[in-house]
């Protein structure tokens, strides 16, 4: 599911861009609250993976289990007293309510999907797929996938977005630290992996003479993946080898 995830990525990427009214400039600033921008962006593809081929509907639902959420929280920071929750006030009312409102919902698109007989390769999906599985250890009842469900929105919503708000804080806190991974992302993941030039004169470059005329070709790819020069990880995302090249 990366590639769903990524396209989520570049999406708000975009959104933010348009959002961005200052002129290009090298000084180019821009103010956003990211806390709020990554829980946009992990609800996003939280909906996106979870009921990819029905996102309108999978955003309904977590809009609806967000507020659920909420509503717990505000019932269990309460005064505990015993059977309380049981009784018909109203925030239990509207707990029970937004809890069947996202069940129903749940089922509604699966019901949708069995009828159709084209489960879809999101995780509802795989779950789906599970429903019917011969295997006894592996089948899933329609009832413990759509709590399965319930708990992927809010397990992966606010631990991810908060990880993520922390992230880009210390990275622009430490803006070194900044430089090496993208330095690292740039030698594993180079926009080209190789370029050409002609030598427009005789030229010596170290101990090689290069005559006029002559194509040079620069095999990014392989220079960027030499083990002679990177080591025997040389394939591996570490930051840390950039700090001890510059070290050397």
């Amino acid at each position: 599911m990366t590639k769903s995830m990524v396209d989520c990525t570049l999406r708000i990427f975009k959104e933010w861009r348009k959002q961005n009214k200052y002129e290009e400039t090298e000084q180019n600033v821009m103010e956003m609250e990211m806390k709020k921008e990554f829980y946009r962006l992990t609800a996003d593809i939280i909906a996106t993976t979870a009921f990819g081929s029905s996102y309108a509907e999978g955003n309904e639902i977590f809009r609806a289990h967000v507020e659920l959420r909420n509503c717990c929280v505000t019932s269990a920071t309460k005064v505990f007293i015993p059977g309380k929750q049981y009784l018909p006030t109203p925030l239990n009312l509207r707990i029970w309510k937004l809890d069947r409102k996202v069940k129903n919902m749940i089922r509604r698109i699966i019901d949708t999907r069995l009828k159709s007989k084209n489960y879809g390769d999101d995780l509802l999906g795989i779950m789906l797929n599970a429903a019917i599985s011969e295997d006894p250890e592996k089948k899933l009842s329609i009832d413990e996938i759509i709590e399965e469900c319930k708990n992927f929105f809010i397990s992966g919503h606010g631990t991810t977005s908060i990880l993520l708000t922390w992230t880009t804080m210390l990275l622009s806190l430490h803006q070194d630290w900044q430089e090496k991974h993208r330095e690292e992302s740039l030698r594993l993941y180079g926009p080209i992996i190789q370029m050409s030039r002609v030598a427009t004169q005789d030229m010596k470059v170290g101990h090689v003479e290069i005559p006029k005329g002559t194509s040079i070709i620069f095999p990014l790819l392989k220079m960027h993946s030499d083990r002679a020069v990177w080591g025997d990880d040389a394939d591996k995302f570490n930051p840390l080898r950039i700090m001890s090249i510059c070290a050397c």
